[in-house]
Order: C-alpha cells, then structure tokens, then sequence
C-alpha cells in the first residue's frame, strides 16, 4: 500500500480518511493536490498495478475531493448540507465493511480455510459435436490460422490511460493561460473538454488548488446558472 506524505501526515489514503471523520484531522489542512501528484508518480512507477488497487485510490480520493468542496465551495452543492454528511457517512461505512471483508477472505485464502455446504448439483446432459468425415485436420489448422491473423492485438487498459494523463502541474498552468487571456470562464464548458474520468478529476482539483490560492473565485449568479470562474486580481 503506497504512503503519502504531506506536511501534517504520512501514511496509507485509507488512514487519513479515518483521521478526517473522526475529526482528528481537518480536511483543509490537506493538500488534494499533492496527494494526486504523487498518486499519479507512484503509477507512472509501477505500469502492472492491478485495476482493483486502483479503484481503491479513486473511491477514497473521491470522498476526500466531495469532503474539501464542500469547504471551499458551499454555495455550489444544492442538497441539504446534512442529509448529504449523512449519505457519505454512509457511502463510508459500507466502503470500510467491503474492505473488511476482502481482508477476512485474504485471510481465509491464505490460510486455505475454506468450507463447502453446497449439495452436488446434477449434470446435465452436454450437446456433443460429430464431425463430418470430409472435415479434415488440415482443413481446422487452416481455419485455426485464420482466426488468429484476424484477432486484434490485446491492449490493456491502464498503461495506457496512465500514459495519456495530463499531470496536475500542467493542468493548473494550463487554466492560469486561459485566465490570463480572459478574465472569466465557464465551468461546465471547461469540464465538458476532458478526454477522460481521470482529467476531469485533475480539472476539479486543479480549480480546487487555484480557489485556495486566491487566484480565482466560482460564482453562480442564481439557481441553475452557469458557474463562472473569475480570476481576482492580485493585492
């Protein structure tokens, strides 16, 4: 399990979200940023992790990013503020039972304790295959070629994703340019350009880093309006 380090923790992501809910930890004492830079690093090093360790980051990463919005950007969540501390509280304490149970069945796997109550099921009858007498051993390797010459070569996923994501850095220098060229920009025009699930968490937290800069402020002039963000002008 990978451990980040940030100025006022050092450990697994799954230990600071138990700081934070219980209150030992405030959620903007937490750079998001960092913790995404160095998340992305720790991927670009190991190319073969597995597609469930990686789910694991974003749900918990997920619940920090939903946790600090909700600091920094109050106005912009519409549903009552503690109904949804409720459902996430909730969202968290059936995550932790799921990783409670895949640690009872690791347990179980590694130890080879397991039991089986289920009676023997009845065969069925299986439907056989008679070739002709005209099919002919060489005539199925010449099929069995074939097949294979039209088979598209397998590429995974996840290497590629990682190869293709923009870093968090480039992202916030990205935004600070189109600041600079206007003063204002759309959110949801400026989410609506990301190629992936990845960038558009790298264009929240980019915003998220940039708002607690002070170098720009969201605004929404009434209920269902566009968000604007507004670059403030320095002091």
């Amino acid at each position: 399990m990978h451990r980040f380090k940030l100025d006022k923790f050092e450990g697994p992501l799954d230990l600071l979200l138990q700081l934070i809910e219980k209150q030992e930890l405030s959620i903007t004492d937490v750079s998001l940023a960092a913790v995404t830079e160095q998340y992305l690093n720790y991927l670009e090093a190991h190319q073969d992790l597995s597609p469930e360790d990686l789910a694991d980051f974003l749900v918990v990463a997920a619940k920090l990013l939903l946790l600090k919005s909700r600091v920094l950007l109050p106005d912009l969540f519409l549903t009552d503020e503690e109904d949804a501390e409720l459902g996430l509280a909730e969202q968290l304490a059936i995550y932790k039972l799921y990783v409670e149970a895949s640690l009872k069945l690791a347990r179980r796997l590694r130890t080879r304790h397991f039991s089986y109550a289920r009676e023997r099921l009845p065969v069925a009858e299986t439907a056989t295959f008679s070739p002709p007498p005209s099919l002919t051993s060489e005539a199925m390797r010449h099929v069995f070629i074939k097949v294979l010459e039209n088979l598209k070569e397998f590429v995974r996923p996840i290497p590629e994703l990682i190869a293709r994501t923009i870093s968090l850095q480039e992202k916030i220098i990205a935004l600070r340019k189109l600041l600079e060229t206007g003063s204002e920009i759309d959110f949801h025009r400026f989410m609506q350009n990301a190629q992936s699930r990845m960038e558009i968490i790298i264009n929240f937290l980019a915003i998220l880093e940039l708002i607690k800069q002070r170098y720009v402020i969201a605004r929404q002039e009434s209920h269902g309006a566009s968000i604007v963000l507004t670059r403030l002008e320095p002091n």
